[in-house]
């Protein structure tokens, strides 16, 4: 912890605070100013006069804290787990992305709520996960609301009280205990192995930052052995359209309403060349590499077009992943971002099929784009960006008259299934899996363990052929056994004395 002498103290104001007056000291530690808010003048004048003494007594003080050694030291004894873990997340909050605040706060939340000395009087665990995240991890809405709104207050007075000592994470069974709670989901079920490996290394920087701030000996996660749960992995094969029922769930997103039809291209982007949503949503008239026809495509028949060979590519760099304007700076909806896990400008080319060259083209000829080229935008608000909530309901509306009763199943059940679908009909055509990987920005590895999925009904042709090998194989070891037969006479040795009749 950084010190200095240089210290300098100044006497209690009065501050008006609703219809009660309470009393604020300020004193500056070198560089750094603090201050801190009393109920009474008497209790600030006594703050202040321990000040004092340090300072006479040439005591150094701590710049963060603004404490002096002894004091500041005796304040981190008495850290607990939910106030070091909002001094973590103030810290973090500039160098996150909106989606990634989101998530560290949930983290955390989970994190902070297990390390709690006693369960008595506990708020609901929903309302309790609520109060952290929207507000005791939000530092957008700490800044806004510095005390925590009616909905929370309960909650987050309860925390407060009841968090656990930091030092106690130095103990195994307090840190087995935040452990198994990262491993659940709030009705207890098995979190899913990628959550639970977020939120983990969420707590490893969290000790690591305790251990630097001096409340920890070091970080003693290392010596607790966990387990991530088991669970499936990989894409569920149930949820994975084979190309008819993708083309008839293009069909019927055509027919649901204006908004459908404005969304048909946005959806053909997924199934045709397997991007993400965020990076459909934000693709632009610039990323398109399409071909040159003869004529304007509203002029082609259908049958010239089902002859026509129009390949082309996509430029795919950017992506919206729409985080909620809670976690925003400003509270203005978030622009684009780079691709995931790659570096700014960075991007890739993936494939455009004729099928997907028609649907593009006929969209540009009706729709256009918005002002800053984006194929797809609000038709209430133009120019505006499409919502998450408005594809889903263009989505889930389609799904009925597509897929009959199976919409009742797994089946294409989120829009994220169709790039899955994708994949795995590349995959069943035969397409090499480097290939495939780089047109859908994924390692090979990450492609066959989680993406690739048998096509709904594409098991027939695999267990035919499976058959056909059986019935082969079955047929030459009968044709074997019959020469083998004793009684076969055809297959007896002439066994007689030679001149024998």
């Amino acid at each position: 912890m950084p010190t200095t002498f240089d210290v300098r103290i100044w006497n209690p104001r009065a501050r008006k605070r609703n219809d009660r007056i309470t009393y604020e000291l300020r004193w500056v530690v070198g560089p750094k100013q603090h201050s801190k808010t009393f109920a009474t003048k008497a209790l600030a004048e006594s703050f202040r006069a321990a000040l004092n003494v340090a300072a006479r007594n040439g005591e150094a003080f701590d710049v963060d804290s603004g404490l002096p050694l002894s004091m500041a030291r005796a304040n981190r004894e008495r850290w607990t787990v939910y106030g070091r873990a909002v001094d973590f997340c103030a810290g973090k909050w500039a160098k996150l992305a909106p989606k990634s605040r989101e998530q560290f706060a949930d983290a955390l939340a989970t994190i902070v709520g297990a390390a709690v000395a006693t369960d008595r009087g506990a708020p609901e665990a929903a309302r309790l996960r609520l109060a952290l995240t929207h507000w005791a991890f939000n530092t957008n809405a700490r800044k806004e609301a510095p005390e925590p709104p009616e909905a929370h207050a309960e909650a987050v007075v309860w925390i407060a009280r009841n968090s656990m000592p930091m030092d106690q994470l130095e103990e195994t069974a307090a840190l087995r205990q935040v452990l198994d709670a990262i491993g659940l989901r709030l009705d207890g079920k098995s979190a899913a192995a990628t959550t639970y490996n977020r939120k983990r290394m969420t707590l490893h920087q969290f000790l690591d930052y305790a251990a630097e701030s001096g409340d920890l000996a070091g970080n003693p996660l290392g010596r607790v052995k966990a387990r991530a749960p088991y669970v499936a992995k990989g894409v569920d094969p149930r949820s994975v359209v084979n190309p008819a029922q993708g083309a008839a769930l293009l069909r019927a997103i055509r027919d649901v309403d204006a908004t459908g039809a404005h969304l048909e291209a946005f959806f053909a982007l997924m199934l045709l060349a397997g991007l993400r949503t965020a990076e459909a949503v934000d693709i632009r008239d610039v990323d398109l590499r399409l071909p040159k026809l003869a004529k304007p495509i509203g002029e082609y028949t259908e049958a010239e077009l089902a002859k026509l060979d129009a390949w082309g590519e996509l430029w795919v760099s950017q992506s919206n992943p729409q985080p909620s304007r809670s976690w925003t700076d400003g509270g203005v909806r978030a622009g684009s971002k780079s691709l995931k896990h790659r570096a700014e400008g960075e991007g890739r080319v993936a494939p455009c099929c004729p099928e997907l060259t028609i649907i593009l083209l006929r969209h540009l000829g009706t729709y256009g784009t918005a002002p800053d080229g984006r194929l797809f935008h609000s038709r209430s608000l133009p120019g505006g960006m499409v919502t998450k909530t408005t594809y889903l309901r263009v989505f889930h509306a389609a799904r009925r008259p597509a897929l009959g009763e199976l919409a009742a199943t797994p089946l294409a059940a989120r829009p994220y299934d169709l790039r899955h679908a994708f994949i795995s009909t590349a995959l069943a055509a035969g397409v090499p899996a480097a290939d495939i990987a780089r047109w859908v920005g994924q390692s090979i590895e990450v492609l066959m363990k989680y993406y690739a999925a048998m096509l709904y009904g594409g098991g027939k042709a695999s267990r035919e052929k499976y058959q056909r090998e059986l019935q082969a194989w079955t047929t030459e070891l009968a044709q074997s056994a019959e020469s083998d037969d004793p009684n076969d006479e055809s297959a007896q040795v002439d066994e007689s004395e030679p001149g024998q009749a």
